[in-house]
């Protein structure tokens, strides 16, 4: 078991005496280090422990040349001795008893104090960046498993956490290690005694006067008034031996940045931050995502904006490692955009049209084609009327092309089409269409009204035609070859440059049987699919004739008797009537 804390007046602690006159040379000063600065996490399973709140490690800097070796921690009639907060410290009752023997190391940001040298390999007592055995949060008690060097009795055994130290002047009191001629080295070669660590979120302060040796003088230092002390020893003063730190105040930081842009903007981002002491670094995100940092004021950032709806925020980080995170600005970006009508028409003469582009981005167009004049030819941004003018057009419809372009959208083609400028023929028919008869030498005619020379072809050899080419009007005279087959047609056509136009010539065929039409005695329906009827009266003799005379039927056929042909195939047939012997002749189409 380690010994414990020792509170005796100062006239029983002096062990070296000497009569040498030497001048001070084993303190190099007193440090403080912000070891930690609690966070949320923090927090989790440590009741009483505050975000934010701050845990202090003072060091003793020993002269490392000197064998200088902590001998104890002292007030007497002149200095005082204490530690203290505004707040209250920090006392983690979960993490071993209010002891600093029964303190264990795992109470990272407990309170205690602790003569904390060694000599072996054990590393508690130095700096947080060569703590090894406090992070992760390590096991077993404070002090040294070396005989003679222990740790002190906590001085916070308060049931509470708000307990302190506080010994004015006029206490003879001191904390040293109760083995006779106890004393302790720093564990690194740097000689730096821990002698206690303190966590608070108030104002913390201190002040102390040391005993130290080398083994065969003592000197005496004290933080300010340095006199003779009670035991006739001369003190030194220094400064670094008492101290107030204010709590950390993390930093502010708002931030600006446009509130809409366009997919592809240089967005800028602006920040102000202020500190108690120093802003170390601004760091900038992107919906969370961070995109930069900055560590000199001003603080900016560029971003690059793609299409959506964006939260900008930025966290100022102090020189302790204090942070706070600026308020959200929300940007909405816009997809860029560029898009015209893809055809336009211009008249003959050239006259000016125009059409409007629509755009959130910068443009410009252009063309390669020499008949075409367009306004404007500079970068444009955004909406604007774009002016089409052509050169007259002399000769045929002509197409040119305009184009328009951005770095940040894909190209638009706008297709200029130019009406001809050439004087076009002009046709007109007298019909369009004509019967010609079935023998021989047959003719019809028609006529032609045209502005131009025409030219007459024909899509059949049967069918001749005169004139074969005219200028404005004329008549033309169609002959046809006989036609011993099926009706016929055959198409003309009137062409006058690219103009044209066509009358459709039909020819009957030379038939065995020839009709005998009488208006009141017809056949229905015509053309037919399966049957027909006779409109009459009266009964009657039908005969059913091929289209080249062969008789297929006879029949007596009642008045108004439906006549079945469903047996015959589809095509042109003769149908004789016999009525109180006159014989009608009529054409049949079957379906």
């Amino acid at each position: 078991m380690r010994n414990t804390l020792q509170l005796i007046g100062l006239a029983l602690i002096v062990i070296f005496t000497s009569s040498r006159v030497k001048a001070q040379t084993l303190l190099d000063s007193v440090i403080v280090e912000k070891y930690h600065i609690a966070t949320a996490n923090d927090t989790v399973g440590r009741p009483g422990l505050t975000i934010g709140a701050v845990t202090y490690r003072i060091y003793v800097d020993l002269n490392n040349t000197n064998g200088a070796q902590l001998q104890g921690i002292y007030s007497d009639d002149n200095h005082g001795l204490s530690f203290k907060t505004t707040s209250s410290f920090y006392n983690d009752m979960n993490k071993g008893g209010k002891y600093g023997e029964n303190v264990k190391t795992g109470s990272l940001y407990d309170s205690y104090i602790s003569f904390g040298g060694a000599t072996t390999s054990s590393t508690f007592g130095v700096y947080k960046s060569t703590d090894i055995t406090g992070t992760p949060e390590p096991t077993g008690s404070i002090g040294f498993a070396i005989s003679g060097i222990n740790s002190l009795t906590s001085a916070f055994n308060s049931t509470t956490s708000n307990a302190v130290i506080d010994y004015p002047a006029t206490n003879s009191v001191m904390i040293y290690d109760n083995n006779a001629g106890g004393t302790v080295t720093g564990p690194t070669v740097e000689n730096r005694v821990l002698i206690g660590q303190f966590t608070t979120d108030g104002t913390f302060s201190y002040s102390f006067a040391l005993l130290l040796t080398d083994g065969n003088i003592q000197e005496a230092w004290v933080a300010s008034d340095a006199t003779t002390n009670a035991n006739g020893q001369l003190e030194s003063a220094n400064s670094t031996l008492s101290g107030t730190i204010v709590p950390n105040v993390p930093p502010t930081i708002s931030i600006t940045s446009s509130s809409t842009a366009i997919s592809g903007d240089a967005i800028t981002i602006n920040a102000t931050a202020t500190d108690d002491n120093k802003v170390s670094k601004v760091e900038f995100f992107i919906d969370g995502t961070s995109i930069s940092s900055s560590t000199t004021s001003p603080y900016s950032a560029t971003w690059t904006a793609s299409t959506g709806t964006h939260s900008i925020t930025a966290v100022a980080t102090d020189n302790d490692g204090a942070s706070t995170t600026s308020n959200a600005v929300s940007v909405v970006v816009a997809a860029a955009s560029l898009s015209a009508p893809s055809t336009v028409s211009i008249d003959k003469a050239g006259t000016a049209t125009s059409v409007d582009v629509k755009s959130n981005i910068s443009w410009t167009a252009s063309t390669t084609d020499t008949w075409l004049t367009i306004d404007p030819t500079t970068e444009k941004t955004g909406d604007y009327t774009l002016s089409i003018s052509a050169t007259v057009n002399t000769a045929d419809t002509r197409i040119g092309t305009i184009t328009l372009s951005s770095t940040r959208s894909t190209s638009k083609t706008i297709t200029v089409t130019q009406a001809s400028g050439l004087t076009l023929p002009t046709i007109s028919l007298s019909a369009a269409s004509a019967t010609i008869g079935e023998t021989a030498n047959s003719t019809t005619t028609f006529d032609i009204t045209s502005n131009a020379t025409w030219t007459v072809t024909s899509s059949e050899v049967w069918l001749t035609f005169n004139p074969a080419t005219g200028t404005n009007g004329g008549t033309v005279t169609l002959t046809a070859a006989a036609n011993t087959g099926a009706t016929r047609t055959a198409t003309v056509t009137i062409t006058s440059g690219s103009v044209s136009k066509t009358i459709t010539i039909t020819q009957s065929g030379i038939t065995a049987v020839k009709e005998i039409k009488n208006q009141a005695i017809v056949i229905y329906p015509n053309p037919c699919k399966s049957s027909f009827v006779i409109n009459s009266d009266e009964n009657a003799i039908v005969t059913i004739y091929s289209f080249i005379g062969e008789k297929l039927q006879t029949l007596n056929a009642s008045a108004h008797e439906k006549i079945a042909i469903d047996m015959l195939p589809s095509g042109i047939y003769f149908v004789s009537i016999l009525i109180n012997n006159i014989e009608y002749t009529q054409k049949l189409l079957k379906e």
